[in-house]
């Protein structure tokens, strides 16, 4: 009996270390060059250590020329899965717009992960939901919310008054996220959350928590070893990650159950109802996917928006010759008792460009803006396989010398009215692009200008002694953050 479980096993592991070699040729016979694979891992273990150091080596030691324009691709493997970088305009034209049909769908971080959200969603379900959700973040709809914004970016400001007058070194990392928290849990759900005055707030803490752990042993298990997926989804479906963002979810389905019994008078203007609005009484959304929605949209407009909050506010501070450039534009603009709104904002063109230079050196998604390749094509002579990702490499594009001077340089005149037509196109993807970018674009530059506003009309900020020089970033699961997730800065109010 024994000898036949033996030989079983050997036959199994035997087939199993063939098929495991062959998916790791898949990328070479197409005619690219691919680092060093683990059997395990493919090249994931080396990624999730440093990934933003890894991917500019590897670029740079694996990477080939492609297109007149300059750029380079290379392949690499996440688990058994090919995956394709690349920073050639050309090539992510095609991907991102062009033959956006046959590249719909996002490659999915966690391939266990089944909540029916816009990224996650494939195909025709996700031109559904797009088409029924695109009417929620119109510049419309923004403007309604923009009153909730400046309620929270009024708190922010109290509070910074406070820390002021103690002569407090501020932690502009941590004033940022309590703000874009308070501002999503408003404008989410309708939820007065207190997280911007509370340490301990709760709704803080879980979606912190959520946030911390994306890329966790459910990541790289289920991306290594695809048969297992449902199993791992299953085991770790009560612990960790997966749990954190099942408490979330069910916080966001008890908020929709109580508005549906309970429809407020005047209803609110925050995305749940917009979403309720969208889906109609014909359900082009399920509940199921109206909870999901309000769940990403919780977790993508929090630690994206106070990023590049954060990174524009020390690159200011770094540059104050650009910051005092800035206050004038505001003081030109806002009279002394004059509220910041939607409209107000959208006029203010150096604003604007401070943003979008902040934003091409400090990019909030460095890694992870890609696409799935439905069929096999070949684009710029590279024939990319059925079922590979394609990856900008957003970080070395944003910094790719070819494409930017200087590209170190924090300069906002790169994005002047003069200037803005001479970037090459698909070279910077702060929001991803094609059909498929970031939905919440509108309303994530609305609270960040907001925010901006109000922070250097009032005050004038600079680097302390604590203040990182260099700046360490890393890639934190989706999003760039400070190394410790704290930045001190010192700040004073405007004579």
């Amino acid at each position: 009996m024994y000898i036949y479980v033996l030989i079983f096993l050997l036959t199994f592991i035997l087939y199993w270390y063939i098929d495991r070699r062959k998916s790791f040729r898949v990328l070479e016979d197409y005619g690219y060059r691919v680092p060093p694979v683990n059997l395990l891992f493919g090249n994931l273990l080396q990624l999730v250590q440093d990934d933003l150091g890894t991917m500019e080596r590897w670029m740079e030691e694996y990477g080939e020329e492609i297109g007149e324009k300059g750029g380079k691709i290379m392949g690499w493997y996440r688990g058994p899965s090919p995956a394709i970088w690349t920073t050639s305009p050309e090539f992510l034209k095609e991907v991102f717009i062009k033959d956006a049909e046959t590249f719909i769908d996002r490659p999915m971080l966690d391939r266990s992960d089944n909540i029916p959200h816009l990224i996650n969603m494939k195909g025709m379900t996700w031109k559904r939901a797009r088409s029924t959700l695109a009417p929620t973040f119109s510049a419309a709809k923004m403007k309604k919310m923009s009153g909730i914004m400046g309620t929270t970016v009024d708190t922010m400001i109290d509070i910074l008054r406070s820390k002021i007058e103690k002569a407090e070194i501020i932690d502009f990392n941590e004033v940022y996220q309590r703000l874009t928290l308070d501002t999503i849990g408003q404008c989410a759900l309708a939820m007065n959350v207190n997280c911007q005055r509370d340490p301990e707030d709760r709704f803080l803490k879980m979606v912190r928590a959520a946030l911390d752990r994306q890329i966790d042993t459910t990541v790289i298990i289920s991306s290594c070893f695809p048969a297992v997926e449902k199993i791992i989804a299953w085991i770790f479906s009560r612990r960790g990650r997966k749990r954190t963002n099942q408490v979330i979810i069910e916080k966001c389905r008890e908020v929709l159950k109580a508005r549906r019994a309970n429809p407020p008078n005047p209803p609110p203007v925050d995305a749940l109802q917009l979403c309720m609005d969208a889906a109609g009484t014909d359900g082009k959304l399920s509940e199921d996917e109206i909870v999901a929605h309000e769940f990403i949209f919780i977790l993508a407009g929090y630690e994206t928006t106070a990023a590049a909050l954060n990174f524009t506010t020390y690159l200011l501070a770094k540059h104050p010759e650009i910051q005092s450039k800035l206050q004038q534009e505001i003081d030109r603009k806002f009279s002394k008792d004059m509220k910041v709104n939607y409209d107000n904002v959208t006029e203010l063109e150096y604003l604007d460009m401070v943003l979008s230079e902040s934003m091409r050196v400090y990019p909030p998604i460095p890694l992870h803006i890609g696409r799935w390749a439905s069929q096999e094509r070949t684009i710029c002579g590279k024939t990319i396989p059925q079922g590979a990702g394609v990856l900008a490499a957003t970080w070395i594009l944003h910094h790719h010398p070819g494409f930017w001077k200087d590209p170190w340089k924090f300069d906002p005149e790169r994005f002047s009215t003069e200037n803005r037509d001479k970037i090459v196109e698909m070279t910077y993807m702060p929001f991803g692009d094609g059909p498929r970018n970031c939905i919440g674009r509108r309303f994530a530059l609305m609270e960040a200008k907001m925010a901006l506003v109000e922070v250097f009309r009032q005050f004038t900020v600079s680097v302390c002694e604590s203040t990182p020089n260099p700046l360490p970033v890393r890639n934190k699961g989706l999003t760039l953050a400070v190394v410790g997730d704290k930045l001190h800065l010192r700040a004073k109010r405007r004579d």
